[in-house]
């Protein structure tokens, strides 16, 4: 008997046919890289967005960031430079704006006898006083915005260096505290530096640090403090995101949720926070009031057991 061709032996005879149909059946499934690239992107997707439907506790200590509206923002840095224009030209005017250099110069020598800074601002927020009782509290703002208009210049390196810096001094601390720059770096927006300036400005004319400022330069001065400046006290942080909310922030229940959750106030944070769900029925508050509330009854029960101790 001659020896059976392997071609032609085969317990079923319909086995070749049917390993050919599965071949072309894969090849006609067979996606091309960029096809196939996009899919497993669909399905990733896909895959966060049910894990994000699924209810689950989601520690909340992610904040909100701080958005502000473009169109107010650039209406009040038009308003500031038209005011700079129109800056008051008197000689009470001229001895504010050489106390402000001076303030500036000695900012940067960074060492001052302790009476002579308070006699010095004292003098300054004096000076403001009379200025206004001369020409009025709107003239004399102007200056504040004269002051803003000439860091904008300094910051766009369009000021001689050494005025730049006296036009700066101690804001670059102020920034470092209130997480504002890193490394000399600004790591805030803008216009909320320029803000942080001119809350500076005021303080250093014997005024709170919000005095006359629209509401836009409120939700950033705020705003910042509360949901980006993470080394200020916490406590400092919800006042500010109170003052925040009053300016019409934008997600300030939730943050104020959040920053009492990191304050380790889990049952308050709960509470405050279902609110902000209710008001607005989303995954995440969904899935970061269960957050909340899993770690307030670890908190209760770990306070319970202490008590049994005891």
């Amino acid at each position: 008997m001659s020896a059976t061709s392997p071609e032609t032996t085969s317990a079923d005879p319909g086995a070749r046919p049917a390993a050919a149909q599965r071949d072309k059946l894969r090849a006609a499934l067979r996606l091309p890289e960029p096809l196939a690239a996009l899919s497993l992107l669909v399905l990733a997707t896909a895959f966060a967005a049910l894990l994000l439907i699924r209810p689950r506790a989601v520690a909340p200590i992610e904040l909100p960031s701080l958005v502000l509206d473009r169109d107010a923002v650039a209406k009040v840095i038009a308003a500031d430079r038209d005011a700079a224009g129109k800056a008051p030209k008197s000689a009470k005017a001229d001895e504010l704006r050489a106390a402000l250099t001076t303030q500036g110069e000695m900012e940067l020598i960074g060492s001052e006898r302790r009476e002579l800074y308070r006699r010095r601002r004292t003098k300054m927020a004096e000076t403001y006083a009379a200025l206004v009782a001369e020409s009025g509290e709107q003239s004399a703002l102007r200056l504040r915005a004269e002051a803003a208009s000439e860091l904008d210049r300094a910051l766009d390196l369009q000021l001689p260096f050494p005025r730049a810096r006296i036009v700066i001094g101690a804001l670059g601390d102020m920034l470092q505290r209130e997480g504002a720059s890193i490394d000399g770096q600004l790591t805030a927006p803008r216009f909320v530096v320029r803000t942080l300036f001119k809350a500076r400005w005021n303080l250093l004319h014997g005024l709170q640090p919000e005095h006359a400022f629209e509401r836009i330069e409120r939700q950033a001065y705020f705003g910042w403090q509360a949901l980006h400046a993470e080394r200020l006290p916490i406590p400092q942080r919800v006042d500010a995101l109170r003052n925040y909310a009053r300016a019409g922030g934008s997600r300030s229940q939730e943050a104020r949720g959040i920053l009492y959750y990191l304050h380790d106030e889990y049952a308050q944070a709960a509470t405050i926070l279902a609110a902000a769900h209710a008001a607005d029925p989303s995954f995440r508050l969904r899935n970061y009031v269960l957050g909340a509330q899993a770690r307030a009854a670890v908190e209760a029960e770990v306070e319970g057991d202490t008590a049994e101790v005891h």
